[in-house]
């Protein structure tokens, strides 16, 4: 992008006139003929010249400023302020040169431009209309498909499924998708399909997208895992859904098939979790270890929270659950060594998500007050204050769990490799823009 300083010119709540100047030449004699001699003959001629529009900056009734406006300097003004984060302010520029140069020769570029900016304004329905016009002027071009991945990204974010699932199957049939985007378009279809609830579409993607990756990776440099990773870890989500769905039923041998299923489910499910671990992508790291921890807790209450058969006296109830709670408390210490992992995989990623950081805290803050609560009766004064003190989670808390012997969540070092992390902890479906510009 090329680098030009910002107009120092633009003050708040200025009304913005755009005026096209014609200049006719025939206005006064003195001014387009000038003197003549006998021998010379006045010819009067009109002549229309077309000059630049201008913009008047106006401030209380009266014109404080004027700006002659030229395609070139409208899109790379519009373009600094884009690479600035003052959206508003790019938005401004491209819709005037839009409107002032509609034939101009970066009339798409800033189509497609203005578009993305919409995109980091949120207003995502703008953003699609524009796309659609790229797609209509401009078919079969560079814009048309980087377009096409765009608008996919917006149905995905304005929840329309269905037509995500239409644009990315188209793209999926094209033969000039380079591998790295090749990886966007089937994993961002089995995201689609996943928020359809077609479990079976869903997994097909994922799994295309994961053989993919892993027969490209030792050929050639992708420059990106983050679709890998996300295809990994939606096939866990898959089963932690299923999982999760579950519920125990109140005969004995119901509840023997309910608890067997729900094991199967979730080992499966923390399966995943850790190959998408191993990829190394932060973003996914960060969440898949979240919802190991999660599953754990799940797990837990659902078997607290499982009918106690229905024979026995109250006596034997209190007994039965004393039991229970005593059988199924390494399930809250699995818990507890996910989360404690995932502040430490946060630190060492450097991951800034802090909804998710907030999230992680809190379970711990919950899971230890519940230790401390329904299984430390009368706990020594000493182990009691260790408890307490590990209430609010400290850089540290992380740190004691990589001591553990038998670690079942063991961390690499950070991939080296470009990592699309994005800033919000909801999975995101899609690759950083390309904002162009060059005509």
């Amino acid at each position: 992008m090329l680098s030009i300083r910002p107009s120092r010119h633009i003050q708040r709540a200025l009304r913005v006139d755009v005026v096209r100047l014609s200049l006719m030449m025939a206005l006064a004699s003195g001014f387009l003929s000038g003197c003549t001699t006998s021998s010379q003959v006045r010819i009067s001629a009109k002549k229309t010249v077309q000059a630049d529009p201008m913009v008047f900056y106006a401030k209380d009734g009266k014109v404080v400023h004027v700006e002659q406006m030229h395609p070139k300097s409208l899109f790379e003004h519009a373009g600094e302020s884009f690479q600035t984060k003052d959206y508003n302010k790019a938005r401004l520029y491209y819709m005037r040169l839009l409107t002032a140069f509609p034939q101009s020769s970066y009339r798409h570029l800033a189509i497609y431009n203005l578009a993305l900016t919409y995109e980091r304004l949120q207003q995502h329905p703008h953003a699609i209309t524009l796309y659609h016009r790229i797609l209509k002027e401009r078919p079969d071009t560079e814009e048309s498909r980087d377009a096409q991945f765009r608008l996919g990204a917006a149905y995905l974010i304005t929840k329309r499924f269905q037509d995500a699932v239409k644009i990315y199957s188209e793209l999926a049939e094209r033969k000039d998708v380079e591998t790295s985007d090749q990886l966007e378009v089937l994993g961002s279809l089995g995201l689609a399909y996943y928020h359809l609830k077609n479990e079976v579409m869903a997994e097909d993607a994922f799994r295309r997208t994961l053989r993919l990756f892993h027969s490209a990776k030792s050929k050639q440099y992708l420059g990106n895992d983050y679709f890998a990773a996300m295809a990994q870890f939606y096939l866990g989500r898959l089963h932690d859904d299923r999982f999760r769905a579950r519920a125990f039923q109140a005969d004995k041998d119901s509840m023997k098939k309910d608890l067997n299923y729900k094991a199967s489910e979730l080992l499966t499910a923390q399966a995943h979790y850790l190959r998408a671990i191993r990829i190394r992508n932060p973003r996914w790291v960060v969440s898949s270890l979240f919802q190991i921890g999660e599953m754990y807790r799940q797990m837990y209450d659902d078997m607290m929270r499982a009918p106690i058969p229905k024979h026995l006296n109250q006596e034997e109830k209190q007994i039965y659950a004393d039991m229970l709670k005593k059988k199924i408390r390494v399930l809250l210490d699995k818990a507890i060594v996910a989360f404690e992992k995932n502040l430490q995989a946060a630190e060492n990623y450097g991951v800034q998500d802090d909804e998710i950081i907030k999230k992680t805290q809190q379970q711990l803050l919950s899971l230890r007050s519940l230790i401390l609560k329904e299984h430390l009766q009368g706990p020594s004064e000493q182990e009691a204050r260790r408890i307490r003190e590990s209430f609010q989670p400290k850089p540290s808390d992380s740190s004691r769990s990589s001591a553990r012997s038998g670690d079942p969540f063991p961390l690499t070092q950070p991939s080296t490799r470009p990592s699309g992390l994005p800033s919000s902890s909801a999975p995101a479906p899609f690759s950083a823009p390309t904002h162009r510009s060059r005509p």
